[in-house]
Formats: structure tokens, sequence, C-alpha cells
């Protein structure tokens, strides 16, 4: 007998690697000759970044870059000097992958330093780093089968196929003038800057995106010595090309900082009232299409045997992107600290739960806050303070997972007290939430037609009482018999029958 198995590939992106890896950072290095001397070390904090990423066979090479921050004093004023410490590190992944990304997320879990002399500077300290590695798997499923004597249970369910991943890395640079309302820049403290994408647009077979890159510095000012600060924001616009697109494609973006370098330029009058901003970005792009999946569940010959084998798929549909900023609040104590002026407070959150509960998706993490002071006796002081933040957002009933979510922050407030300080901090968060559908779909199927079914000549219809809410299809399937006639002569149109009924069921 002829019959046609008609199969279809399905795209489905899963996390195939996700590890928390130590990374150690040993290091001593020297202070420039346009540095003071040190007087005593207030702090060091470090800033991870992941330089690049890829892939080579079955390893993951991970270049990251720790920036040291360090803070200090010369005897008379708050000094501040950046080091960059680079490393490797490969992450065997047990197979070969392809159509793969990698996504790290660096923390910071610990820093010791210290002064080996007034110019050279001892660090020891460990980063975490969060490893995720996610593979567009392919699955080949059954999605009809054409034969007069094969039924087939069909199903269909909304999914979100990727079409396809790309990144590029690109260097950007900009002059960047101290605005007119500031004095000039004496001692540059911190620079704070992130990227974000607002805007990822599908065009042919290419994603533009756009988004800014957002620069804040921080320093001691020429004029009265007080602390002072101003914030630049510089357009970001880079095409991804991704095969495989059309017009019904959705696609999200993401941008990251791999390396920063900034420096300051004194003018003809000895100023110092320009900045140069350098850095290397990665832009990344994700494309999918929201598709109905048809999906054959089981199915039976009236006039073989058939061998069929079943394999389980998890289908994700994304429900909706999740864009948001909220506020974490808190009162800090300073003890018995004299407090007179707090000179910089920022923070570097990290989220250590995530879930959906009750229709919610709930996101929690800690946001290490850092405050750089001065007592009354203008001596410096450093606080560092662990700031925990909970974050809820109502969800529809059908959403049962959230993707990894991306929380930056957006810039500290604060309000100093007697013994106090009321710090706000605005962070921004990024997510999407996921539908989950797993189902045993048909993945090969064969029409045994060496094993012809046996039928009762004499039987032509059969009176069933069914189970309660029992399937039609496992009836027919039961009693190999065309669940078309018996739906017809018995008057359903469900797929499932009460307890009580009484079915006739036609042989043939």
């Amino acid at each position: 007998m002829e019959y046609n198995i008609v199969k279809q590939n399905v795209y489905v992106a899963e996390p195939v690697f996700n590890q928390n890896l130590e990374q150690p950072i040993d290091t001593e290095f020297t202070l420039p000759d346009y540095c003071p001397d040190i007087d005593r070390i207030i702090k060091c904090v470090i800033e991870p970044r992941t330089a690049q990423k890829s892939f080579n066979g079955d390893m993951l090479n991970i270049d990251g870059i720790a920036e040291l921050c360090l803070f200090y004093t010369d005897g008379s004023q708050v000094r501040c000097h950046e080091h960059q410490f680079h490393f490797s590190r490969q992450v065997p992944l047990h197979n070969m992958l392809s159509n793969a990304s990698a996504k790290v997320v660096m923390t910071t879990e610990y820093v010791n330093c210290r002064a080996v002399s007034k110019r050279r500077v001892d660090v020891h300290a460990s980063l975490n780093l969060n490893v995720t590695v996610t593979t567009i798997c392919e699955h080949n499923i059954v999605a009809d089968i054409d034969s007069p004597s094969v039924h087939t249970l069909l199903s269909s369910t909304p999914a979100t196929t990727p079409m396809g991943m790309g990144e590029k890395y690109i260097l950007f640079s900009d002059e960047i003038e101290v605005p007119s309302t500031n004095s000039p820049i004496k001692t540059l403290l911190r620079t704070d800057a992130r990227a974000i994408a607002h805007e990822a647009k599908i065009i042919g077979n290419k994603v533009v995106i756009k988004g800014e890159l957002t620069a804040s510095f921080f320093y001691i000012g020429e004029n009265d010595g007080k602390p002072e600060h101003f914030t630049s924001s510089m357009p970001i616009s880079q095409i991804v090309d991704i095969d495989r697109l059309n017009d019904s494609c959705t696609a999200t973006a993401e941008i990251e900082i791999n390396e920063l370098e900034v420096k300051t330029h004194t003018s003809a009058a000895g100023e110092i009232s320009t900045v140069s901003l350098s850095a290397k970005l990665t832009v990344s792009a994700t494309a999918y299409c929201n598709l109905d999946v048809p999906i054959v569940l089981d199915a039976y010959s009236t006039d073989y045997d058939m061998e069929l084998e079943h394999k389980p798929v998890k289908f994700k549909k994304i429900d909706s992107a999740l864009y948001d900023n909220f506020i974490c609040k808190e009162n800090v104590e300073f003890g018995a600290d004299n407090i007179n002026e707090i000179i910089d407070v920022w923070c570097q959150p990290r989220v250590t739960h995530y879930d959906i509960a009750d229709n919610l998706a709930v996101v929690k993490g800690i946001a290490t806050v850092n405050i750089l002071a001065v007592d009354a006796d203008n001596y410096p002081r450093f606080y560092e303070k662990q700031l925990e933040f909970d974050y809820e957002h109502p969800c529809n009933e059908v959403v049962t997972e959230i993707t990894p979510p991306q929380v930056v922050s957006l810039g500290c407030e604060h309000s100093l007290m007697p013994s106090s300080a009321d710090i706000k901090i605005n962070l921004a968060l990024h997510t999407e939430l996921v539908c989950v559908n797993e189902m045993r779909a048909l993945c090969e199927a064969k029409l045994l037609e060496s094993k012809h079914k046996q039928k009762d000549d004499f039987s032509r219809l059969v009176i069933y009482y069914p189970n309660q809410r029992e399937r039609l299809w496992d009836i027919a399937r039961k009693f190999n018999t065309d669940i078309d006639d018996l739906t017809a002569i018995n008057g359903l149109s469900d797929n499932e029958v009460d307890k009580g009924m009484v079915l006739l069921i036609p042989q043939k």
C-alpha cells in the first residue's frame, strides 16, 4: 500500500550548558609617574567585563578584563587610578555545537588590596563567571501521514521559532566636553558607562539596531575641590546580518561593553575640559517568528500494524518582552563616623533568583552599593553595603517561565542625614515572559504491510459504555475503526465523552 509521510523541521532554542566558574585575580602593579604616592588605600573596586568569547571545537574561549579602580589618598585629597588585568578561560562543553551563542555574566565576589610600597599595589580577588550556552536544536517530526487506512491525531501549538543569531564587534569613540556649568576636572575619580539597545528592526536579511551609550563622569573640580559629575549620551546605530528572515519575524538586541578607556585632555589654558572615551562593544541580535506548529501526536492504521516512535519536544513561545524600571531604596547607617559629605555613590546589581509564582514574574537580587565620603575631619571613608531588591510583575496565567533577567543600574541618588544616608538606586530590567508546552510528538512512523490486521466478519456494530472523559480517539484506536465514522454515527463533535453515554461503534 502506498503511503506518504510528511515531515517538518522544528527549531527550538535550548540551553545546553549553565555553570558558575570561579576566576581568581592575582596581580601587582606600579602607579604611573603622573600619580602621587600612596598615603593610604581607601578601597579597590573591580568592574569585570567580557572582552571576547568564541567557540573552538568543543571549547568555549572567554577573554575577560578586570578593570581595577584604586581609590587612595595622597595625604591631602582623594585620588583614583585605574588598572586593567586581562585573563582568559577555556570552558569544556563536551560536545561540538552549531548555531550556538554564549552569555557570560561576571560579578565580583571579593577584593583584597594592600600597598606593598608607596608606588606599588598587590591585589587578590575572585570573580564569578556565570556561563550559559544556548543552541538552536532541530527536531524532525511528522506533520501528516497520507494514506487511506491511516488515521492521525493532529494538534498544533503556538511556538516561538528561532530564525538565527548574529553579533558583531565595533569600536566606538567620542570626544566629550565638560559642561560649561561645571568646573574643569582636577581629578577624575570614576566613569560609569552602560549601553542599551532601544530598537531592533528587520529589513530584509538584516537587523537594524539602535541604542545609546551613556557615560557618567565623577570627578573633583578644579575651582573649589568639590565633587562634581556630568553625563553624556551617544547614539549607536548598527546592522547585524542574519539569514532566513522574513517580514513576519521579530528581533531582540543587546549591546555589551567589552572594553572601556577614558582619558582627560588639558587645554591650551591649562584646564582639563575635555574627556575622550573609547569603547569596544558587542552588538548582538536574535530573530524569531511566532508560529502555530502542526504536530501529529498519534497514528494507527485500520488495515496494518504500525511502528511509531515519539520524542518529547519542549515548545516555547515568547508571550511578551518585559522592559521596566524600578527603584531600590534603603537607609545606610554610618555608625559613629561623622560623615560631612558624600563624594560618590554607585552600585553593581546582580540577580540571585528569578521565577514565575502565582502569576507573577519574580526577580530577586543584591545591589552592592559603594559609598565614597569624607568625615568632619576631611578624612576619606568608604562603605560597601549589600542591598536586596525584590521585583514583581503580573503576567498571564499561561506564562510558565522567564528568561535570565538582565538588571543594570541607571544611577544612584543619596540624601545625607546626621548618622546615615537614604540611598535610592534606579534599576532597569529586561527579560522575556515565556509559555512552555512540552508535547510528545510523533517523529517516525512505518506501516507494516506484512502484518495485516484480522477483522471480525460477523460483527458490524458494537455497543460500548465509555469511562468518564475517555477520548473518542482512544476508543476508535482500541476498536480499530474509522474515527470519522464513530463521530458521525453517534452525533458527536468533541473528542471527549462523558460517563454514562452509550456509543455505537461501527466495525468494517
